[in-house]
Parts: structure tokens; C-alpha cells; sequence
């Protein structure tokens, strides 16, 4: 499975250390990255059943997190949901009305 994935695979070290010393693989909630490159961090939460939202502002990583994600969800057969914008991180945060959030990772930027 790992060989069709684009960019990034896995995700920081430090972000697994968190998620499961929060035991956030006990609870099904929404995650929102602030540059998100190709997901790898997301990764970790969709499949632990999360619904995911990224947003960077390079299209080819938003193209390869769209590929990586359509074929997770197929190969695990996943029902939670994913999202990816290319967007300014800051300029998506202002247009949305509400933070409807339980996570916002901002590893990376």
C-alpha cells in the first residue's frame, strides 16, 4: 500500500507520541492541519477514524494528499470523511465561519 503513496508517508514522531499518549485513537472527532504538505500527519487520524481537513498552499501537495486519501479510504474501507484545500492557511482560517475543530495541528509551517 505504502509504495502507491505521493510525498510524505509517515507522520512526526512527536505527533504520534501525542496521539496516543491522548489516547486520541479512543475517540472519533475532527482534526484540522495548518499545512499540511501531502497528509502524512492525517494520516494517523483518518485512520483511526477522524474526519480530517488539510490546507496548504502548494497545489502538488494537495494533489498528492487528494491521491493518497482516495486510496486509503478504499483499500481500509473507511467512512469518515477528508478534506483538502489549497489555500493561504490565514486567508482560509478568516473565510470560515466557525472553527469547527476538536484538533488543529500546526506542525510543520
Amino acid at each position: 500500500m505504502i509504495k502507491k503513496f505521493k510525498g510524505l508517508i509517515y507522520p512526526d514522531e512527536y505527533l504520534i507520541k501525542f496521539f496516543f499518549k491522548e489516547k486520541l485513537n479512543k475517540v472519533k472527532k475532527k482534526v484540522l492541519e495548518l499545512g499540511c504538505g501531502s497528509g502524512n500527519n492525517l494520516n494517523l487520524f483518518y485512520q483511526h477514524n477522524w474526519d480530517i481537513t488539510g490546507v496548504d498552499n502548494n497545489s502538488k501537495n494537495i494533489s498528492d494528499a487528494k491521491i493518497n486519501f482516495k486510496y486509503i479510504k478504499k483499500k481500509l474501507i473507511l467512512n469518515n470523511n477528508f478534506n483538502f484545500f489549497k489555500e493561504d492557511m490565514l486567508l482560509y482560517l478568516k473565510k470560515i465561519k466557525h472553527l469547527n475543530f476538536d484538533t488543529i495541528i500546526f506542525s510543520n509551517s
